[in-house]
Formats: structure tokens, sequence, C-alpha cells
């Protein structure tokens, strides 16, 4: 018992609290990789965007200056994107209090521009919630187990963190008067991820719109691609002109050898070096002459610009080599070593098997299959027989069952709805004609009649049920001849019912398969 002072000014005295588990929804649907996704594209169109507001500047930034304001557009606005898509609206995280009269949770809204904050409360007394269930994290892979409580009108989960233990939490919440129960998984409907394909198309936008960007930034600052060498590489020195000379007609100094070695003098005579080539062989000979900078070489016979020269602008003036080498017409670029035979061989290949075998591939572990039936498998040790269920595969399996072996002679059932779908949220066997106060309806049979069965109308969920009382002899055996139908426990809309229960053997339990809402049920009945 904990002591509370300001009970008395309808202050709830805490048992148990916890701060849930941040982003514990996102990771229960598991499409956190999906949301940072679109967080990064919509940081990729915000850093588009800052470079095109540096490239129209007057006096625009350098390209590093640029990329370091892209990556913090990237941080600050992708961060604020991922934070709303993983911890904002419907997913944010709250504390949880679980207190002597209920449960309480507390959240903190976004803040308006003031910098106020807006705290959400909600509250839960223990008379309006029908059932809890507890699913531990180790059955389904998670550092937190998850809540469930589910009322008449509405249901609502809460992360539990790992301190908190599963067994703990139960005791408390059983200790008042809450019905308890244990899954082993969430329903399909917390799961449900979101598509891959918002992340893509996302991605798919921002790349372009950045890329774009980036191209403007090229064009409007010539510095930030590949012209950022020329503009930053300094002017050559500059070179005297060169001087225009008379040229004669000429030949090809291969070609007067070859007329001398033939005995030709009068072809040698009569082909006299033009007047240019006497004039520059002069000024290139003679290291001292005027002409010895200013005009670079050429060999017997060649004109244009000598292979020693590069392409134009490139360097200072170029010399020529030694004399030796000048006499017979031989440039630099002639004296540079070739590379040998085989120094271009390609890699080997990489060694391939020779037996023709090949690695063994694991197979691939198969997808569970979803199942199409609802299936119940009954506990060890619980007395009885089930039924045949009615209703959906959905959820997780539940039994409510006497172990004396009672006979249920009413039930204690709560409407709700799921999906928009009118469905049983309760639905409690009763063992005695006086219970005692709880939330919910009740029904239950004349003086000496128990129940004998049941009609559902049920679907994916169990929408409607109807009880069938039968008379109870002396001896404690059921007459089926005598026996009436209760109302509607919902709204049929003309469907044919499944019928549970043959009137003759004596029902001692419930069970089937719930969520938030039972998706199937059965009658459990006493073994002949």
């Amino acid at each position: 018992m904990v002591w509370n002072p300001f009970k008395r000014f309808g202050v709830w005295t805490t048992l148990l609290s916890w701060n849930e588990p941040q982003a514990y929804r996102v990771r229960l649907r598991g499409d956190v990789l999906v949301r940072l996704g679109i967080a990064l594209a919509v940081g990729a169109i915000c850093a588009a965007g800052i470079i095109c507001l540096m490239a129209i500047n007057v006096d625009p930034p350098s390209p590093l200056e640029t990329l370091v304001g892209a990556l913090a557009g990237v941080v600050v606005v992708g961060g604020l994107a991922g934070l709303l898509l993983l911890e904002g609206g419907k997913n944010k995280s709250g504390s949880v209090r679980v207190c002597e009269e209920g449960i309480v949770r507390t959240k903190m809204r976004s803040g308006s521009f003031l910098g106020l904050r807006n705290v959400e409360v909600l509250s839960w007394d223990y008379a309006a919630i029908s059932q809890a269930t507890i699913v531990p994290g180790s059955a389904i892979g998670k550092s937190f187990s998850v809540l469930f409580l589910s009322s008449p009108a509405e249901w609502e989960h809460f992360g539990v963190p790992r301190r908190i233990s599963p067994q703990q939490l139960a005791t408390t919440l059983a200790t008042r008067g809450v019905n308890v129960q244990f899954g082993d998984h969430v329903p399909a409907d917390v799961r449900e991820p979101m598509s891959w394909s918002a992340a893509i198309v996302a991605l798919v936008i921002a790349l372009p719109v950045l890329i774009a960007g980036m191209v403007f930034y090229a064009q409007r600052v010539p510095a930030a691609a590949g012209n950022m060498a020329a503009v930053m590489r300094p002017d050559p020195f500059p070179r005297a002109p060169r001087p225009k000379l008379p040229r004669g007609p000429q030949r090809l100094r291969g070609a007067i050898d070859q007329e001398r070695q033939a005995g030709l003098p009068a072809n040698d005579a009569a082909a006299p070096p033009a007047a240019g080539d006497a004039a520059e062989r002069r000024a290139n000979d003679a290291p001292g002459g005027p002409g010895f900078a200013e005009l670079p070489r050429r060999g017997f016979g060649q004109s244009g610009i000598p292979r020693e020269m590069g392409p134009p602008g490139f360097g200072g003036p170029r010399f020529g080599g030694p004399p030796s080498m000048r006499a017979r017409g031989v440039s630099s670029f002639d004296r540079m070593p070739m590379p040998g035979p085989g120094t271009d061989a390609k890699p080997a290949a990489a060694e391939q098997p020779t037996d023709g075998t090949k690695a063994a591939v694991a197979p691939a572990e198969r997808k569970r299959e979803k199942p199409t039936k609802p299936e119940y498998v009954p506990p060890p040790n619980q007395p009885g027989e089930p039924t045949e269920l009615a209703g959906g595969p959905e959820g997780w399996q539940f039994q409510m069952v006497d172990k004396d072996r009672k006979t249920v002679v009413g039930f204690r059932y709560r409407m709700g709805s799921w999906g928009r779908q009118p469905a049983v949220v309760q639905f409690v066997p009763r063992y005695d004609r006086n219970p005692p106060k709880a939330g919910g309806e009740v029904v239950v049979g004349r003086e000496g009649y128990v129940v004998g069965g049941v009609q559902v109308v049920a679907g994916d969920l169990v929408n409607a049920v109807r009880v069938n009382f039968v008379r109870e002899e002396s001896d404690g055996s059921l007459n089926k001849g005598d026996h009436y139908l209760s109302d509607w426990i919902g709204d049929p809309e003309d469907k044919t019912p499944k019928i549970l229960g043959d009137g003759q053997r004596r029902v001692i339990g419930v069970c089937g398969r719930n969520g938030a809402v039972k998706n199937a049920l059965a009658l459990v009945l006493d073994k002949p």
C-alpha cells in the first residue's frame, strides 16, 4: 500500500511508472530505414536549394564553403524530417503510470511559436478496461514489451521497457481486477510497415534536383568544377614573336642523301637549301647568336613546330639537344626509352574450378505462411475439450476455463469495433447468477437453466453471439429439449450463425483467439 497525502485532492497513487522506448511504434513496424530514406531525400533537396542560393550570390563562396553549407542543410533539415517521421504525430512516445485508480499516459507535443509545449494526458480507470494483453519482448524479438488495453469503444497499446518485468506488470493489473492475458505476437495492423516505394520515389525526385543545383553552381562559378585549373594556373612567360623568313623551294634531306649515295651530284646542286633553313641552322648552331633564345630548332627539311615544343602555350621556350644530335636531325623525343616486350601484359584471370562443381547454396528460409483458418492448441493441463472455432486466424489464443469444471450459467460481455467493423470485445464466462459489479453487460440464464451452446456470426472477427440456455436436471445432466435463446449480442445482419455446443454436454469455459477484440471463439465442453 502506497501512502498518498494528496489523494483527497484527486491525485492518483502511482504503483509503477516508466518512459516508453523511443520510436517503439516504428520499431514494431520495422520501417526505420524507409523513413530515414525519406528524411535523406528531404535533406538533399534542401542542400540543392542552398547550393543555388550560393551560386547567385554577388560574391559567391568557395567550393569548400559551399560543400560545408550543403552538408549542414542535409544534417539539419534531414535530421528534423527524420525526427518527425520517427517520433511525430501518433508515433510519439510518452510516460506511463500504473496507479491504484487506473492507468495514465502523458505525451509532450511540439510547441508553438512562443516556445510553449502542449501536454496530452490520457487516463483509463480499471472499470473501463475489459482486458489487458501483455506481449513480452522475448516473444517478438524486441528489447521492449507491449501492453494492449481493450475497452468497449477503443483499444490502445503501450511500450514497456526491459526494466519492467511482464510478470510484475501482470500481477499489478490483476490485483486491480483487470483480466490479464499473455500473447506471443502483436496484431498485423500494428506491424504494417510503410512501403519502400515512398522512399524510392522521394530519392528519385531528390537526386536530380541535387544534381541540377550542382550543375547550376558549376555554370555560375567557373572555379567550381573543371575550370578551376584554368583559373588557378598562372599565365606563361611572354615569348618574342617569331620572325618571318623568306623561304624557297625545298626538298626533304633524306631524299638529298639518297641522291648523293646514288652518285647524282647534279640533283644536289639543282636543289639548293632554302634560305630560311640556312638562316635557322646558323641561329641554332651558334649559342651566342642573336636568335638562339627566340628561334626553336627544326631538323633538315622539316617545317612547322618541332616535336620538342609540345602544344603551344605550355612551358617556356625549348632549346635543341647537343650539336651531334642536331646534325642528324634527331630530337629529344626520339631518345625516350620505349617499353619493352611484356610490360603491358594483362593480369592473369582467376582460376576456375576444373571439376565443374559449384559452391553449394544454402536453402532460403521458408517464409511462414499466413494461416487461413483459426487455430487453437489446448494447454496440457486444460480440462474439457474445445469445440470448433468460429472466426478468423488473427490474434493470439486465449482460454478461460474453471479448473474445478464448474458449469457456465452466463457471460459478461462488451461490444466494440475494429476497422469500422463491430465486434465482441469481452466475453467472460460466469459461474454464479449474482456476479460482482464490473465493467460490461451480463447475460445469465433463468433459474434452473445453464449454457448449453452459442450461435456465432463471425468473419475475420466475432461480430455477434446468441446464447442457448438449456435446463439442468437434478442429476446434473442437460435436457436438450427444454431450452431457449437469449437476445443477440451485436448485430447478426441476417447472416447464418455457426452453432457451437450440442446442448447435451456441460459448458465449462470459452477459448479462441483475440487481439484488441475477439477474432475467434469456441466453447470448452466437459469431457463425457
